[in-house]
């Protein structure tokens, strides 16, 4: 067996591979360590977020009425980002000899 997608390995950690796909899995990860090590460290990044502290509701709320990209910055904003690009041009002459 090939060693599974990431996906394949969330489906497992949540329980959504058909039995038949998550015993082959489970094989698969008896034998590999890198998958094994994959699937700890999901496990542990997904137990980290969901002991992440919570947001207090209106703060919550105000973030998903605020999407990026919903107002255009404003001009200083821009300038700070976007600094100008001063260029010379100076004329040169090639002599032929």
């Amino acid at each position: 067996m090939t060693c599974p997608s990431t996906e394949e390995l969330a489906a497992l950690y949540d329980g959504d591979l058909p039995k038949k796909n998550a015993d082959r899995l489970r094989s698969h990860l008896a034998f590999c360590a890198r998958c094994a090590t994959d699937l700890k460290i999901l496990h542990q990044s997904l137990q980290q977020i969901k002991s992440a502290p919570k947001l207090p509701k209106e703060l919550l709320a105000r973030a998903q009425q605020e999407q990026p990209g919903s107002r255009p910055p404003h001009k200083k904003q821009l300038a700070k980002r976007q600094p100008s690009i001063k260029t010379s041009r100076s004329r040169r002459t090639k002599t032929l000899s």
